[in-house]
């Protein structure tokens, strides 16, 4: 069940990121702020590495794998191949240019930021490799198979950094925990991956073609989303301030995670929107997306409620000058996070390898390159992330119109513009009475009361109504969820294939 494998991937999700977030902390509390900063260089090469290591073929791999048109074993040998192909010269790459970074003094040269800086080119090659089993299980929709490495490596690595903070001396050895983490999730991974055999025989060269074309079209938005997403902070940091970027990292780490929810979706929206266009199920896969539409707009309105009504009692907890510059910003992110309700529109467009798609890119990135040119002095903080947001706007309407123009389908229905409204004058009522302003208990109560009557309406207006109550319940229903997590398990699909391979 898609909802139900979405839960699984938020509850993992949220274990891995509540256990990193605690590690981090005993951390912090013995290692110097030096070595942290060698650590955060370190780990910005690690992200660019698993980036040109891939290229973005993890998501063609997704795709197409899901599509089945191919045994599963031709799928994984092809993408494999690729990875055997990139990772030597991305290795080579990368030597050099930490080479050259070292000797032109942008990097320091101490002994302890070289070694740190290799122990994690070390775990993203192994995060690499790590990169081609978890696509495979995505792409079966093996949720259960998929985060079982994470989930166990990260418990060996707080149980380890316990141990190492307490009585090890050496910052590089916290540091190892990280290529540790890789490889107890690749040792699962090969575990639970067994029957994917690597073999050359199994490697199909248009399959590769396919992978290169899709990731190239990706590739491509992925610069321009790279950009306007870290441009910002790196151009305004003498206009605004360092204090206002402080203020805009912390408020744009407390949305991430609100999304979560919406990048657990996404996660599964590749496979399950390929597989249904492969199988021409164009009917269950409009029925899916009207309901990942209701669900996904009314987890909008209700985070949005929260943050209008206790927004000042969420940053009181940060400090005084997050709750004075942060509460615009955060009000202004998350109200503009409407279009989370179209994402498998977006989805659609990609996977059909649609170069329109780049346009969205191309918008977001326009109006970012405006706000940080023109909007610092008269809109301050916002012009950081104003573009990346305003842009949802015109990309949401074109998106919606290439849709229904294609396929027939993706009008905005009933529903959705009851929503729409109905948060829309919580949002004045609450501004209205003065929330922001209110003592925190007072302010809490107001928000749930609120809160409910929003939940109250739609049941009035019959956007929700006995039908989604059980579909909730079942959905959370522990014994279904364990049963979901067995499923997962079942290789009735996968021996076919292995036995066809040994025959030949």
């Amino acid at each position: 069940m898609f909802a139900r494998k979405s839960l699984l991937v938020i509850i993992t999700t949220l274990f891995i990121k509540g256990i990193e977030v605690i590690t981090f902390f005993l951390a912090t509390n013995k290692y110097l702020e030096t070595e942290f900063g060698y650590l955060a260089i370190a780990r910005s090469l690690f992200t660019f590495f698993v980036f040109f290591s891939d290229l973005n073929f993890n998501v063609a791999h997704v795709t197409k794998m899901a599509e089945k048109s191919y045994e599963k074993n031709t799928y994984f040998s092809s993408y494999f191949m690729l990875k055997i192909i990139l990772l030597p010269m991305i290795c080579l790459a990368f030597f050099i240019f930490i080479q050259i970074e070292i000797v032109a003094g942008f990097i320091e040269g101490s002994l302890l930021l070289e070694q740190t800086i290799y122990m994690l080119i070390l775990a993203a090659i192994v995060n690499s490799v790590n990169l081609v089993y978890q696509g495979s299980f995505q792409a079966e929709m093996k949720i259960t198979k998929m985060q079982s490495g994470n989930v166990i490596a990260t418990v060996i690595k707080a149980a380890l950094t316990i141990l190492i903070v307490l009585f090890v001396d050496g910052f590089l050895w916290f540091v190892s925990l990280f290529l540790v983490y890789e490889i107890v999730t690749l040792t699962i991974n090969i575990l639970f991956g067994r029957y994917f055999r690597f073999t050359l025989a199994s490697v199909n060269r248009n399959l590769m073609k396919g992978y290169l074309r899709f990731g190239t079209l990706y590739f491509v938005n992925s610069i321009m989303s790279t950009i306007y997403t870290n441009l910002g902070p790196i151009l305004l940091k003498d206009v605004l301030g360092e204090e206002a970027l402080g203020v805009y990292y912390v408020i744009s780490r407390l949305l991430y995670f609100f999304s979560l929810i919406h990048t657990s979706f996404y996660t599964l929206l590749l496979p399950k929107v390929a597989s249904s266009f492969k199988e021409n199920k164009m009917a269950e896969l409009q029925s899916n997306i009207l309901v990942y539409q209701k669900y996904m707009l009314i987890l909008w309105g209700t985070i949005t409620i929260v943050c209008f009504g206790s927004g000042t009692v969420i940053l009181k907890l940060l400090g005084g000058e997050y709750k004075n510059q942060g509460l615009v910003l955060l009000l202004f992110e998350v109200v503009t996070c409407f279009n989370w309700a179209w994402t498998p529109f977006f989805v659609i467009i990609l996977l059909k390898e649609d170069p329109r798609f780049l346009l969205f890119g191309f918008i977001s990135l326009a109006i970012s390159c405006f706000s940080w040119a023109f909007l610092p002095s008269i809109i301050g903080i916002l012009a950081l992330d104003f573009g990346k947001y305003v842009a949802n706007f015109p990309n949401d309407i074109l998106v919606i119109y290439f849709i229904y123009k294609k396929y027939g389908f993706g009008k905005p229905v009933r529903f959705i513009a009851i929503i729409l409204l109905l948060v829309s004058g919580l949002i004045i009522l609450q501004i209205c009475l003065g929330m922001n302003r209110m003592p925190s208990l007072q302010a809490v109560f107001f928000t749930g009361a609120i809160l409910g009557s929003f939940f109250l309406l739609l049941f009035v207006f019959r956007v929700l109504n006995r039908v989604d109550l059980r579909f909730v319940k079942k959905v959370l229903s522990p014994r279904h969820l364990v049963a979901e997590m067995r499923s997962d398990f079942k290789y009735n699909e996968s021996i076919p294939d292995r036995k066809k391979d040994w025959k030949n």
